[in-house]
């Protein structure tokens, strides 16, 4: 674990890559409190790079006002 920014972390990556998984909600729509606590969780832990709404194959469901 680092207390490193994210941003000073970028420069020299030293940690894991993160793919973090888009919450969605019961009705479908994304559930952006839960997906902003996941993010943080791990940054948090020490992730050296965030690939959002790309890795994890959701990204085909998002609309271009979500993505």
């Amino acid at each position: 674990m680092t207390s490193a920014p994210l941003a000073a972390r970028l420069t020299v990556p030293s940690g894991p890559l993160f793919f973090p998984v888009t919450a969605y909600g019961p009705d479908g729509g994304l559930d952006l409190d839960v997906y902003r606590a996941h993010v943080r969780r791990g940054v948090d832990a020490g992730a050296a790079a965030v690939f959002a709404c790309c890795g994890t194959g959701e990204f085909h469901a998002l609309t271009p006002e979500e993505f």
